[in-house]
């Protein structure tokens, strides 16, 4: 009974570090949705844009809505809402 117990035991454990490992290989992603954004080489704000940050790295800026799959790993930020 006991060696039964420690086989449960194991396969529990073994089951919640596989789900650990295979969320780690996610890349955390952030859309941010409708904000203004400075880039540094113009005066001028460039307004109402979508931004897209893959694993702390902004990935693509866009004037057009950026659509991702909303997952664990994914937070959607609408700037309009954050007034």
């Amino acid at each position: 009974m006991r060696s039964i117990t420690s086989l449960i035991i194991l396969a529990i454990t073994l089951g919640f570090a596989g789900s650990a490992i295979a969320q780690e290989s996610e890349p955390r992603i952030i859309l941010i949705s409708n904000v203004n954004v400075f880039d540094g080489k113009s005066d001028e704000l460039q307004k109402n844009m979508h931004v897209l940050v893959k694993d702390n790295l902004i990935e693509s800026i866009s004037i057009e809505p950026l659509a991702v799959i909303q997952t664990d790993n994914v937070t959607v930020i609408d700037g309009v809402a954050e007034h």
